[in-house]
C-alpha cells in the first residue's frame, strides 16, 4: 500500500514538473501570433442586401374591349415611340347593350381625364414650388447659413417632385389615349369599327418589356396584353430587415455591385417604404422586411444601348428590368475613427476584450466598441492609437504569455 501511494505521489510530482516546464518554456520562448496596430482611419457601416432593378414607370396595356386581337408582330425588347400602334382589336358586332356599355366607358374615361389633369396640375405646382425652394436654399448655402446636408435634402426633394410631375404627365397622356379609344368605340358606326378596329398606342417612348401572347385570339375587355417601359428611367428596389430599415435615411449613399460587370455603381436612397411585409428566408426563418427604393447616381446608365452611349461613359454593358444587384447601403461613416480589427476582439460575460501586446507580453484588456463593419470596429475606450493587439487569439494566449510575431 505504501509503495503504491509512493508511486502515485511520484507520478503527481512528475506531472506538476512537466506543467511547470511547459509554462516556463511558453513564457520564455513566446507564442507566435498575428499582430495588428490600433489606428485612426476611415470607417463606414453598411447594410448589405440583394435587390433588383425596376422600371420607374411601367405601362400595362389591356384590351379596351372584348374582340379579336390581331397577331402582334413586335418582339420584347423592341423600341417604341410615343404614338406607335402596339396592337389592334377588331370588336364583335355591337348590340344595343354593348353600345350603351361603350358610351358609359366613354363617360368614365372622360371623368378620369379630368381627374388626372387635376393631379398633373397639382404635381406641376409642387415641382415648381420645390424648385423655388431649392433656389432659396442654394443662396443660403452659398452664404454658409445652410448646411450641405440640408441643401442635399432640398435637391433630393426637388428631383423627387420633378419625377412625380413627369409621372403625372405620363399618366395623364395614358388616360387621354384611353378616352380616345373609348370615344372611337362609342361614336364610330358599326361598319367603320369593323373595318378599322381599335388601335392601342404607346403613351411614352421606351421598349416592349413583355408580351403575354403574340398570337391572334379572342380577348376579353380588361385582359392584359403587353407592358412597356423606359429603360433610361430605372430604379433599384432592395428589401432589408425591418431593424435595418429604421437606420436608413433618404440620401444615404449606396454602392451597387454584382450587376454583371466590373465596377461599382454609385446610387442614393430615394425613400424607405413605410410598410413591411413577411418573407421566409432560405433557412425557413420568418422575417419582416422593408423595401428601400434607390436612384442610380453614376453617369453612363448601364442599361443604355451601346451605340447611344457617350464614349466617355465609365459604365458599359446593359441592365434591364428585374436584373439582380448587390447593394451596400451606408448608414454611418467617419473619416477619423479609432479602429481595431474585428478579428482581435472576443466576448466574455457580456463584455468585449482584446489581448494587447505590451513589452512582448500579452495583456488582457476590456474595451468598449461603437460602430462595426465586416473588417473593423470603432473603439470608444480601452485602447489608444498605436497599441498593438493580437488577431485571432488562440487558447495558448493568456495574460503574461510572451508573444513573438
Amino acid at each position: 500500500m505504501l509503495k503504491r501511494k509512493g508511486r502515485l505521489i511520484l507520478i503527481g510530482l512528475t506531472v506538476v514538473a512537466a506543467a511547470l516546464v511547459i509554462v516556463y518554456t511558453t513564457r520564455s520562448s513566446g507564442v507566435s501570433a498575428e499582430l495588428a496596430v490600433v489606428k485612426r482611419t476611415g470607417l463606414r457601416t453598411v447594410v448589405r442586401a440583394e435587390g433588383q432593378t425596376r422600371v420607374e414607370e411601367r405601362y400595362v396595356f389591356t384590351a379596351p374591349v372584348s374582340g379579336q386581337l390581331l397577331r402582334i408582330d413586335a418582339q420584347p425588347g423592341d423600341s417604341v415611340r410615343t404614338g406607335d400602334v402596339l396592337f389592334r382589336i377588331l370588336p364583335p358586332p355591337d348590340s344595343e347593350q354593348s353600345l350603351r356599355v361603350a358610351r358609359a366607358r366613354l363617360e368614365a374615361a372622360r371623368s378620369q381625364v379630368m381627374r388626372m389633369e387635376r393631379m398633373r396640375d397639382d404635381a406641376r405646382a409642387a415641382a415648381e414650388q420645390a424648385a423655388r425652394t431649392l433656389e432659396r436654399q442654394r443662396v443660403l448655402a452659398a452664404e454658409e447659413i445652410l448646411s450641405p446636408q440640408e441643401l442635399e435634402q432640398a435637391e433630393l426633394a426637388a428631383a423627387s417632385a420633378r419625377r412625380q410631375w413627369d409621372a403625372a404627365e405620363s399618366a395623364f397622356r395614358a388616360t387621354v389615349a384611353d378616352a380616345q379609344s373609348a370615344e372611337a368605340l362609342a361614336l364610330a358606326d358599326e361598319s367603320e369599327r369593323m373595318q378599322s378596329g381599335i388601335s392601342v398606342r404607346a403613351v411614352e417612348a421606351g421598349v416592349l418589356l413583355s408580351i403575354r401572347d403574340r398570337s391572334g385570339r379572342v380577348v376579353a375587355a380588361g385582359e392584359p396584353i403587353l407592358e412597356t417601359g423606359n429603360l433610361e428611367r430605372m430604379e433599384v428596389v432592395v428589401d432589408v430587415l425591418s431593424e435595418d430599415a429604421v437606420q436608413i435615411r433618404p440620401g444615404n449613399p449606396v454602392a451597387l455591385s454584382g450587376w454583371g460587370e466590373e465596377g461599382v455603381l454609385e446610387a442614393r436612397v430615394r425613400y424607405v417604404e413605410p410598410a413591411a411585409f413577411t418573407k421566409w428566408s432560405a433557412l425557413g426563418v420568418e422575417e419582416q422586411r422593408v423595401n428601400v427604393v434607390i436612384d442610380l447616381v453614376s453617369t453612363g446608365a448601364p442599361w443604355a444601348d451601346g451605340p447611344d452611349e457617350q464614349p466617355s461613359a465609365p459604365i458599359t454593358g446593359r441592365l434591364g428590368d428585374g436584373y439582380r444587384v448587390d447593394a451596400d447601403i451606408e448608414i454611418w461613416s467617419s473619416d477619423d475613427a479609432l479602429t481595431v480589427p474585428v478579428s482581435a476582439v472576443f466576448r466574455e460575460a457580456g463584455e468585449w476584450f482584446v489581448f494587447a501586446v505590451v513589452k512582448d507580453t500579452a495583456e488582457k484588456r476590456s474595451v468598449s466598441l461603437g460602430r462595426r463593419s465586416s473588417e473593423a470596429a470603432e473603439v470608444l475606450s480601452g485602447l489608444q492609437a498605436g497599441d498593438v493587439v493580437i488577431r485571432y487569439p488562440t487558447a495558448d494566449i493568456a495574460p503574461g504569455v510572451r508573444i513573438r510575431n
